[in-house]
């Protein structure tokens, strides 16, 4: 049988394709985001899903979720490639502003990887909340959350 040289070099290409899809496998997306974040801090970071329902900030080395309730500030702290971290040494703040008037919520150790506060919490389209995070006694981190940003207008 005689091969003609495109077939071979088919063969060869199809040969390489396989052996480095084989050798790097692309299923594992904690492997690729552990790697993207532990050589290069400046390297984008792939946000993990949010697992309590809340709006998701990157603040220095850290994932910040926060979850707004009636009367109450929920903030769960995790790393960057998503596991959480022990926040019972940690403080915090909340500044929040809504139509122009301002209030403030200090942040407290509420458990394993989280912040509480509690206060009077009132979210409108205009609300703006600032919030600043010190764990480990790490300096403190920042991060702006807008409840309704990712949220259609209705007007």
């Amino acid at each position: 049988m005689v091969r003609s040289p495109g077939s071979v070099r088919f063969f060869t290409v199809g040969c390489v394709v396989w052996l480095v899809a084989t050798a790097h496998p692309v299923d594992s997306r904690a492997g690729a985001r552990a790697i993207a974040s532990s050589a290069d801090p400046g390297a984008p970071v792939q946000a993990p899903r949010p697992e309590h329902g809340g709006d998701l900030r990157l603040a220095g080395p850290f994932w910040l979720e926060l979850v707004v309730a009636k009367g109450s500030l929920t903030l769960y702290v995790s790393n960057r490639s998503g596991t959480p971290i022990d926040a019972s040494n940690g403080k915090g703040s909340a500044v929040i502003h809504t139509d122009g008037k301002s209030a403030r919520i200090e942040l407290k150790p509420g458990g394993d990887d989280k912040l509480v506060g509690r206060g009077r919490v009132k979210v409108k389209r205009t609300t703006v909340m600032f919030v600043t995070v010190a764990l480990r006694g790490e300096k403190a981190h920042k991060a702006v959350f807008r409840p309704f940003e990712s949220v259609p207008d209705d007007r």
